[in-house]
């Protein structure tokens, strides 16, 4: 009788720490990504459009995929993230990546913040529009350009779990030349 009181405990232990997200291994796993253009005070992502817009007048004198994306990156726009876990992950603990998905470019997320069971951050339009421009970023922007899409990817892993956990989540930023 005993027993089987004890094994009724230990499944309803196991049954709630799944609820709760937890793996029973004492593993963590990422169970939410998102990204977007704005985070939210608590890490949460606050606006999830990943639309930039820059007034014509600007823009202007940007011939060059460099000149643009140097302009964009001094308006100072980002592409946030935001990745949940199953528990607290230590500061410095998580790795986050944005990916160019054709050329497989890494550019290391460039502010990362540690709160508790979240990890968010950022890295500027800017920075990935030069980093995954590849062998074009010299070559004239065409004439008349109004729109500039750049797709991306965001890796957040945790490389010393045990087992390592990761999460891809894919996106596309939009520069749109307005007048």
């Amino acid at each position: 009788m005993m027993d089987r009181a004890k094994n009724s405990v230990a499944a309803l232990w196991l049954a709630l720490a799944m609820l709760a997200g937890c793996r029973p291994d004492g593993g963590v796993a990422v169970t939410a990504l998102a990204v977007g253009s704005r985070l939210a005070p608590d890490g949460s992502i606050e606006n999830a459009d990943t639309v930039y817009r820059f007034p014509r007048a600007r823009m202007r004198s940007a011939r060059t995929m460099r000149a643009l994306a140097d302009r964009v990156y001094f308006a100072g726009d980002t592409v946030c993230f935001s990745a949940e876990f199953t528990r607290p992950i230590a500061r410095g603990g998580a790795r986050v990546w944005f990916v160019d998905p054709a050329g497989g470019a890494r550019h290391a997320a460039e502010r990362i913040e540690y709160d508790g069971a979240r990890v968010h951050g950022f890295s500027l339009v800017g920075s990935l529009m030069r980093e995954f421009a590849g062998t074009g970023i010299g070559r004239p922007l065409p004439e008349g350009v109004l729109r500039h899409e750049v797709p991306f990817a965001v890796i957040v892993t945790l490389p010393d779990a045990d087992p390592a956990a990761e999460r891809r989540i894919d996106g596309r930023i939009l520069v749109e030349i307005v007048d």
